[in-house]
């Protein structure tokens, strides 16, 4: 009962933060701070009828997602409810049991996996329409023909290698698997830099610069304050450069829910 009720905390507080975080890109501090505040009482109550380990284990895991947090933060990989929401994870699961790997780190697994097919969907359902980022694509495709074309060559190469005896099946599934995570993966890191070039960079008057907005020049994901935009509305600049990000807090309620269901994703690989 007291892990459903953890685990519905979790899922509530992420989808009301996936709200706020796709509607206006900023997630109100009071979210993770109530989250962390009602698991507390619960683990004080369970700690009082001798159930430590909820609060001794819930933490350590909290501190250790905390650590990682910040440092994505300080690098400028991850805005601050980002770091936030996954110390409060570790808070909530740090005495659940996984399938294979303790619940959280089956979840910390499963927030970058998913994360990668996030972003990528997200970065193609805000380019779709936007003719730039598929033309720079395309010519970036062109000033790649020759490794491109190398890489086909040698998936060409791997299929008659098998055909005529020459390797194994294992071997073969081994060669073109990787041949084609390698395609694959050039594609779509190609695509995502141009996005982020075109796509998540805007120059905006300084008269529509508004809080919450990142600077392009920022090395925290930190949106400016009121003191920070009136300061360059008088500083006599025309326009400002600002970037935008995949708005990520809606993986931590869809990790949890695949964590959930299936586990460890990487188990999938590896069975």
């Amino acid at each position: 009962m007291l892990e459903l009720i953890l685990f519905l905390l979790g899922l509530v507080g992420s989808g009301v933060a996936s709200y706020f975080d796709l509607k206006t890109t900023e997630v109100p501090d009071e979210i993770p701070y109530a989250m962390v505040a009602v698991a507390l009482i619960i683990f004080l109550l369970a700690y009082a009828n001798g159930e430590k380990s909820f609060l001794i284990n819930g933490l350590l895991y909290g501190i250790f997602f905390l650590a990682i947090g910040l440092g994505l933060y300080y690098f400028g990989q991850w805005g601050g409810a980002d770091a936030k929401l996954l110390a409060v994870f570790g808070f909530l699961y740090g005495n659940f049991k996984g399938r294979f790997l303790p619940f959280c780190l089956e979840f910390f697994v499963n927030l970058f996996l998913v994360g990668a097919v996030y972003i990528i969907v997200y970065s193609l359902a805000v380019s779709i329409k936007n003719r730039t980022v598929w033309k720079k694509f395309k010519d970036s495709l062109k000033d790649s023909k020759h490794y491109l074309g190398s890489l086909i060559v040698i998936m060409l190469a791997t299929v008659v290698a098998y055909l005529v005896g020459f390797v194994g099946l294992k071997m073969f599934y081994l060669a073109i698997s990787v041949e084609v995570i390698l395609f694959a993966m050039y594609l779509v890191l190609s695509f995502l830099m141009i996005a982020e070039r075109v796509v998540f960079r805007k120059k905006v008057p300084v008269s529509e610069l508004k809080v919450g907005d990142v600077l392009l020049n920022s090395k925290l994901w930190e949106g400016v304050d009121e003191k920070t935009v009136k300061k360059i509305r008088k500083s006599g600049k025309k326009y400002v450069w600002i970037k935008e990000g995949v708005r990520f807090v809606p993986t931590f309620t869809i990790a949890l829910i695949v964590t959930e269901l299936y586990g460890s994703l990487l188990s999938f690989f590896l069975l």
